[in-house]
């Protein structure tokens, strides 16, 4: 079992190899004006960034431009950065850091704003760590930002919330599509505030004349559910022993290959260009073996449902395939299993039961998706099946060859 832990070591230190971050088609726009088109590093940014890194040409070398050179980029069809200096608001919206009264603090910063939606009205997006603001400007206005804000309110014994950014889109935002109720009831987030604007741009006579690009497409794109069957082979051993001090009862029972079943859920993080994601996969296996040692018969049949939960990182090779590395924790609910040992000399005496439990196991693994199809190598840590027993002890492991296929 350490040889398969060593492999899986050894071919997870050469995934950096296989990943890459491509270097897309684009363009940015300098302070003077000039326009360059290059090839930018799509790092899919969660932040929004404060430089990036471009090559003339295939061949040429790497070089970086940051915020103090430039005053637009964008990558092909999808993410479009433009730079303006704006007043934001910085009060954090975790409760812990929040203000305890509803002033707002504004300073004036140079940023690049993402571009969410375009036309009569512009809505831009902007992301640090836990700080999320949208800024919106018009033909008549420069980028402002859409205000609000929670604060702890009465002494910290309720939150209040500052709403001025529904005055904002009622005085600057509306028309016959997007009337004051639809304003109420929109809430300061991306996918109420984009659709807002979209409507705004469509229906406005103003939106219809100027160029009115969706790029949320590739925020979309990102939010995605996958349910794939997940069968497989697992070889698995045990090692049991006595607590006894004096004890010559320990035995290691053979490896033993046993089919798995499962269903796995797995969803795709909507940032880093869909290389992390986080998993859950309930299955079904099961260990069954015999063996002796010093006269004694031992005889297992360990039976359980599997739960195992994690995060999953993806190395895109091209659009079809990619190696991805799992990491997780693993529950398992013991159904009705048995282990059972006696005396081989002695038949008259019955079958001594000792009573395995629900165990658990963090978890290793690599693997290759192309399309629709995968393949993994799984491994688990030792586990032990007699929780709380006072006479004996167990090492349980398990390696497992999953193939999976993905249904949705």
């Amino acid at each position: 079992m350490n040889n398969y832990l060593l492999s899986v070591l050894f071919l997870l230190s050469g995934v950096s190899t296989f990943s890459q971050t491509n270097f897309e088609s684009g363009y940015f726009i300098s302070n003077s004006g000039i326009k360059t088109t290059c090839l930018i590093k799509n790092l899919d940014w969660k932040d929004n960034p404060t430089s990036f890194k471009y090559k003339l040409s295939d061949a040429a070398e790497v070089e970086t431009a940051t915020l103090n050179d430039v005053n637009e980029f964008a990558i092909g069809g999808g993410s479009k950065f433009i730079k303006f200096t704006v007043d934001i608001d910085r009060s954090s919206q975790i409760l812990s850091h929040m203000t305890e009264g509803a002033e707002l603090n504004f300073e004036t910063e140079t940023l690049f704003l993402k571009v969410i939606e375009t036309g009569y009205a512009n809505l831009y997006y902007y992301e640090d760590s836990n700080l999320t603001r949208y800024f919106y400007s018009t033909t008549d206005l420069v980028p402002v930002q859409l205000v609000y804000k929670q604060f702890k309110a009465d002494g910290g014994r309720r939150i209040g919330e500052i709403n001025q950014f529904k005055i904002q889109l009622l005085r600057d935002v509306s028309n016959d599509c997007v009337s004051k109720s639809k304003i109420d009831n929109c809430d300061y987030r991306l996918a109420d505030l984009s659709k807002l604007f979209k409507d705004y741009n469509t229906c406005s006579q103003e939106g219809r004349d100027l160029e009115n690009t969706d790029l949320q497409s590739d925020t979309k794109k990102k939010n995605q559910l996958h349910l794939s069957i997940k069968p497989g082979i697992s070889k698995s051993s045990l090692f049991v022993k006595r607590k006894l001090r004096f004890s010559d009862r320990d035995v290691q029972l053979d490896d033993e290959l046993s089919l798995r079943i499962g269903l796995e859920i797995e969803y795709v993080l909507p940032f880093n260009n869909n290389k992390f994601s986080v998993f859950f996969e309930p299955n079904y296996q099961y260990y069954t073996t015999e063996g002796t040692s010093n006269d004694f018969l031992y005889d297992v049949d360990y039976m359980f449902f599997e739960f195992p939960i994690g995060t999953r990182y993806s190395a895109f090779l091209n659009d079809t395939s990619n190696i991805f590395f799992n990491v997780g924790y693993s529950y398992r609910m013991d159904l009705d299993s048995e282990f059972k040992t006696r005396q081989i000399v002695n038949y008259e005496i019955p079958f001594q039961d000792v009573e395995l439990e629900g165990t658990s196991a963090a978890l290793l693994g690599l693997g290759y998706r192309f399309k629709k199809h995968s393949l993994e190598f799984r491994y688990y840590f030792k586990s032990e099946l007699f929780k709380e027993n006072e006479v004996w002890e167990s090492e349980f492991k398990t390696a497992s060859l999953i193939y999976g296929y993905r249904f949705l």
